[in-house]
C-alpha cells in the first residue's frame, strides 16, 4: 500500500465570515475546544483544537491539530488542511485584542486552555491583582516557544506562567 504524498501548502488568512471549518475533520463534535489565533488585524491566521481521548489501556491523553487554510502549490486548490502552515512569526493567542487594550502587564501561560481558564476565572472581576494582567500563550507547546511573533509585548512588563 502507498502513502499518500503530504502536500505542500502556502499559508492564506482564513475567509472573513466563514466558519466552514468547523465541519472540517468533524471538528466542532469531535473536539473538546478549539481557539482561533488572529493577527493584529484580528484576522484568522489558524485554529488549534483539542480531543481529549482514551487510549487501549483506559488512560486519557489529549491531543493537539491545527486547522489552516492555504494554496496547494501543486494545483493551485485553495483548501483547509491538518498542518501547520505557519512556520514562524505565529501570533500569540487574542494577539489582536492586546494590540487594542490599555493592558501593561502581559502573562504567558504554557498551553490554550491555561490562557482561557486564567481570562474566565480570574479576569471575571475588574478588581483584584489579576484584573490588569492580559493573559496569552503561544501555539505548539513549549518545543515551539521560538516560531511566535512577541513583537507586540514590546513596552509591557512580561510574566511567564509554565
Amino acid at each position: 500500500m502507498s502513502r499518500q504524498k503530504k502536500k505542500k501548502y502556502e499559508p492564506l488568512l482564513f475567509p472573513t465570515h466563514d466558519e466552514s471549518w468547523l465541519k472540517f475533520n468533524d471538528m466542532k463534535r469531535r473536539a473538546q475546544n478549539y481557539w482561533r489565533y488572529r493577527n493584529k488585524d484580528g484576522e484568522i491566521m489558524f485554529v488549534i483544537y483539542r480531543l481529549d481521548m482514551t487510549n487501549k489501556e483506559g488512560d486519557p491523553y489529549k491531543q493537539f491539530f491545527p486547522i489552516c487554510y492555504g494554496k496547494d502549490v501543486e494545483t493551485q486548490t485553495i483548501e483547509y488542511c491538518n498542518q501547520q502552515l505557519w512556520k514562524k512569526d505565529r501570533p500569540l493567542l487574542n494577539i489582536h485584542a492586546l494590540t487594542m487594550s490599555e493592558y501593561d502587564k502581559v502573562l504567558i501561560t504554557e498551553g490554550e486552555k491555561a490562557c482561557s481558564g486564567f481570562r474566565e476565572k480570574l479576569q471575571q472581576s475588574d478588581q483584584g491583582p489579576f484584573s490588569k494582567i492580559f493573559a496569552t500563550t503561544f501555539s505548539g507547546g513549549c518545543q515551539n516557544w521560538d516560531k511566535s511573533d512577541y513583537s507586540t509585548l514590546k513596552g509591557r512588563e512580561v510574566i511567564l506562567w509554565p
